[in-house]
This record gives C-alpha cells, sequence and structure tokens, in this order.
C-alpha cells in the first residue's frame, strides 16, 4: 500500500503540472473572471445560454472565489492553481472509496485499494485535464454514503450534485427511488419535498437575480447543444462510423439516430430497474446500478463526450468489491475510459513528450468502442439474471 500511495500521489503530481485541456480551462476561468469583474448575476443575464454558458453556477462561482484567493497570495500558474479544484475532489472521493473497501471482507480487497489510490483514467480528467466530473461524483457519493444516517444532508449533498453537472440527474433520480425500494416512504415524502423546496428557493433568487432568468434554462440547454453522433466517446457510434461520427448529424436517418440511441438506452435500462425493485438493498447494490446506468449513457446515446464515463467508472469501485464478477468490469471499462481520454487529449494538445502523435485513426479506436459495447451486453445479462437468483 506504501509503494501504491507514493506511486498515486507521484501521478497526481506530474498531471497536475502539464498544461491539461487548455480550451476547457480557459472556459472556466473567463466565466471566473467575468463574476470576479462584473458580478454573478452578469454571467448568469436572462439568455446566458446564448453566448454558450452550458454549466449549472456552482463551478463558475467556485471557480471565481479560487482564483481571487489565488491572485491574492500572487499565484503566478493560475491553470495548474485551477485544477486544484478538480485535484482536492478527486482525492477526497478516492479517499472516500478507499475508506469504504477497506471495512470491507474480500479476496481481492488490497488490489481492488491499489486500482483506486492510483486510478490513472480519473486522475487523468481530473488533474491532467482539469475537468470536474470529480466534483459532480464527490457529490453523489456523499450523498448516497450518507442517505441512510442523514437523509436531508445527503439529500443537499445531491442537490449540490446537480449545481455542478445536469449529468447528475441520473444519480438524483436511483437515490429518490432507493428509499421508496427500502420502504421509507415517509423519509422519500420528506426529502422529495426538501429537494423541491431547496431547488424552488434556488429558482427564486435566480429569477429576481437574473432579472427573469429560467433557472431550469441550464439544464433545458445544456441539452442537445451539440449534435454529433459522437464527440470522441469510444461508444456505438463511434464503432460505427470512426471518428466519422463527429461529422453526423444525429437527427439523420430514419428513425434518427438519436431516437436510435436513446431507444437502446432505455432498453439496457430495463435489466437495471428489474434488479434495482428485486435485489437493491445495500449501498453496493445502489452503486452498482447507478454506475451501470452511467455506463449505458456512455455507450448508447449520441453527443456523447469522452468524459461522461467518470461517473461509471468512479462509482464502480465499491460494486466491484462486493461482487466478484464486476471486479473484472471494473478493469475492463477504467482502462477503456483511461485510453479514450488520453487519446483525445493526446491528439488535441500533446502534452506527454513520450508520445506524439495523432490518435484518433485507427482501427484500435472502433475496438476500443466495441469492447465497451460488450461489456455493457454483459453487464445487462449479469443484472438481469441476478435479479431471479434465489439470495
Amino acid at each position: 500500500m506504501t509503494v501504491a500511495c507514493l506511486a498515486g500521489l507521484y501521478l497526481r503530481f506530474y498531471l497536475l503540472v502539464r498544461g491539461g485541456h487548455s480550451s476547457d480551462i480557459s472556459l472556466f476561468t473567463n466565466w471566473a473572471n467575468t463574476i470576479s469583474d462584473q458580478g454573478f448575476w452578469q454571467l448568469y443575464s436572462k439568455n446566458f445560454y446564448q453566448n454558450g454558458l452550458d454549466y449549472p453556477p456552482l463551478v463558475p462561482l467556485i471557480t471565481s472565489w479560487w482564483l481571487e484567493l489565488g491572485r491574492s497570495i500572487g499565484v503566478a500558474n493560475l491553470t495548474t492553481f485551477f485544477k486544484l479544484i478538480p485535484t482536492v475532489a478527486e482525492i477526497i472521493f478516492s479517499a472516500i472509496t478507499f475508506y469504504i473497501i477497506y471495512q470491507m471482507k474480500g479476496r481481492y480487497k488490497y488490489l481492488l485499494l491499489t486500482l483506486v489510490i492510483l486510478q490513472p483514467a480519473l486522475v487523468l480528467v481530473s488533474e491532467g485535464w482539469g475537468q470536474v466530473d470529480s466534483m459532480m461524483a464527490l457529490f453523489a457519493l456523499l450523498g448516497f454514503v450518507l442517505m441512510e444516517k442523514n437523509p436531508s444532508i445527503s439529500t443537499f449533498m445531491m442537490f449540490l450534485a446537480i449545481l455542478v453537472k445536469p449529468q447528475s440527474a441520473i444519480a438524483v433520480g436511483f437515490y429518490f427511488l432507493y428509499f421508496l425500494v427500502k420502504k421509507r416512504y415517509k423519509v422519500f415524502v420528506w426529502q422529495v419535498v426538501l429537494f423541491v423546496l431547496i431547488f424552488a428557493a434556488f429558482g427564486t433568487i435566480f429569477y429576481v437575480g437574473s432579472r427573469g432568468g429560467n433557472v431550469f434554462d441550464i439544464f433545458i440547454h445544456a441539452v442537445g447543444r451539440y449534435t454529433n453522433s459522437s464527440l470522441n466517446a469510444f461508444n456505438l457510434w463511434w464503432a460505427l462510423y470512426g471518428k466519422g461520427s463527429w461529422d453526423i448529424v444525429d437527427s439523420s436517418g430514419i428513425p434518427s439516430f438519436k431516437n436510435v440511441g436513446l431507444g437502446f438506452f432505455l432498453i439496457f435500462e430495463i435489466p437495471a430497474l428489474v434488479y434495482f425493485f428485486k435485489k437493491c438493498r445495500s449501498l453496493s447494490s445502489l452503486l452498482l446500478v447507478v454506475a451501470y446506468s452511467y455506463f449505458i449513457f456512455f455507450v448508447f446515446p449520441t453527443e456523447i463526450h469522452e468524459r461522461y464515463m467518470f461517473a461509471a467508472v468512479a462509482l464502480m469501485a465499491i460494486p466491484a468489491m462486493r461482487y466478484p464478477k464486476i471486479l473484472w468490469v471494473y478493469i475492463v471499462i477504467s482502462t477503456t475510459f483511461l485510453v479514450n481520454v488520453f487519446a483525445v487529449l493526446q491528439s488535441v494538445y500533446y502534452p506527454y513528450d513520450f508520445l506524439k502523435f495523432y490518435m484518433m485513426d485507427g482501427s484500435w479506436t472502433r475496438i476500443t468502442s466495441l469492447v465497451n459495447i460488450a461489456v455493457a451486453i454483459y453487464l445487462a445479462y449479469y443484472l438481469y439474471e441476478e435479479s431471479f437468483r434465489e439470495d
């Protein structure tokens, strides 16, 4: 474990001081600078989404506070300083996951703990790329972990997850359904009411502050903004068309590629729902369903970015400890995710000197996509079989 910890620290530091995905980082810092210079409501004006702002306000707001701190203490490299935000979130997330797995019993515990400590895919997205998926995953995990002991705090964590990225809606949906599965009907009702009240209060403040802005525009206009069949995600559409999927509008085809993708997603969600209502009684089983749902959301719909597998990989570690047949799934999707993200980042910015060539060509990218599809099929079969297995 000591060697793994030292290697994990070195990996995080090595990736943190690299340049990262400068265009993505510049978006976050530009939003933060607008807040610092002109105020929060200038950024989120009534028609803010027309200017390409497709993130809820939590990340821009935290970024503005963080960069102001950096300037006040004379930080020279604000890019690296910004990347400390997703870095800290990733480290805390990994530490919580490590602690939970450490408390569990299993044959492959120390192998899994080593993987959680290193996890180059999640580290590359957070420390290397500079993306904030780790913040969404952290708030969602906290919500799931705290839901038995303190549902009100866990509901607030889920609200924060929504304020980071709209994709957290999958986690939030299963969070509330879990109370129904556990037959905690009063808790379900009260937490739904609490969530609605929090969201309504936020929406009211947003409406007044932005002079008529609708908070739901944050989420409505984030969906469907990109019409590509695949945005570098090694999924069904990349398997079919490779990098040509960038140039294929997902509204084309009869039925449209978009509807086909959503259809596959809904069909593959059926085994998850069957398993959820028949077998989901613990944190591990809940996280298995949520991680699987994020994975098939990556594999089948159109308009998917390569980073959208983050939550699937992040939340699959704990189920991999509880269910031995999921361990190899965790290893495989961690690998395909790492390959996908590294290929995109290296092909755009070439930040890693040991491998300087365009990586998005070649049949190997489509083979990686086929591996992801095969894993989705296996997981669907696994969940269906486990749903009817005698305890």
